[in-house]
């Protein structure tokens, strides 16, 4: 069975074999008697560049108190989650929790000793409050925060759906119904004039197979962190039609769901390219073929 997300289609044109090692071998590593190797791609693959630590903060604080505190949801009460949230994962990030736990949080930067820890939180802290003052202004929050719990629309972190034999993996952030129709909204390091049209595509196909909405009723919106910019994609740019064909054409590269044998690792070739921005940098100079 083939497998698509915007995640591995990026992941495979950004590096061939960082793609087999983040889907594939990295896996095994997870097992506690899994070798030396194994548990060091395993670490690797869960190390997050800096900019997408501050995406998943500040998704997940908006997540947190639209779906499960909405009766506290104010601008202030917001800031102040975000704020928490950061110094958690922060004192998580200094004790180096990673170390017996790969899924605790791990900077590429501080890995790589780019930047101390530090100079991390400081940078992270600072966009991020600005982040939270662009939204708390926004028309978006005065939306949310008017949206009855009734009527909001609860959304898995990841979900997926079939397309035949094709698995489709996505993410969206917050959801709620006006009258008969659906509000789907997309926070993005992206403005108006880079988002993905795939991604508004991926929101109308979501509400038609999860929510028995029509794509004519429902409306695709994006926040862009950087400008604190909402907007709404035309229908009139969506083409659902040659989304699905894209998404079956660029699944084709994928590998399968059953993992290749690692004696396949020479088979997926290296970008030097982006060595020094890879999170498998570390593996790579140390374990893999030449």
């Amino acid at each position: 069975m083939r497998v698509w997300s915007a995640g591995r289609e990026k992941l495979l044109r950004f590096c061939p074999r960082a793609y087999f090692y983040n889907y594939h071998l990295a896996s095994a590593g997870y097992d506690h008697n899994a070798d030396t190797k194994q548990k060091l791609l395993y670490r690797l693959k869960h190390l997050l560049p800096i900019q997408l630590w501050q995406r998943s903060l500040f998704r997940r604080t908006l997540r947190e108190m639209f779906y499960k505190t909405p009766a506290e949801f104010s601008g202030k009460t917001f800031q102040q989650r975000l704020q928490r949230n950061l110094l958690g994962e922060y004192n998580s990030l200094v004790r180096e929790d990673w170390r017996q736990h790969a899924k605790c949080v791990n900077l590429y930067e501080t890995y790589y000793g780019k930047m101390s820890h530090a100079e991390a939180f400081t940078l992270v802290e600072n966009v991020l409050n600005l982040n939270a003052n662009h939204l708390v202004a926004s028309e978006l929050f005065q939306q949310l925060c008017n949206t009855s719990p009734l009527d909001r629309v609860e959304i898995l972190d990841f979900f997926h759906f079939n397309l035949n034999t094709l698995v489709v993996w996505c993410t969206l952030d917050l959801g709620w119904r006006r009258r008969d129709s659906v509000n789907l909204v997309a926070i993005t390091n992206e403005d108006s004039g880079e988002y993905s049209l795939v991604n508004a595509a991926l929101h109308k196909i979501f509400a038609q197979y999860n929510l028995a909405i029509s794509p004519d009723k429902t409306v695709s919106h994006g926040w862009a962190m950087a400008n604190g910019e909402t907007f709404i994609v035309p229908d009139r740019k969506i083409n659902i039609s040659k989304t699905i064909d894209h998404l079956r054409e660029s699944a084709i590269p994928l590998c399968q769901d059953s993992a290749p044998d690692i004696k396949q690792e020479h088979e997926f070739r290296g970008n030097p390219e982006n060595c020094d921005k890879c999170r498998f940098l570390e593996y790579c100079e140390t374990s893999a073929p030449r």
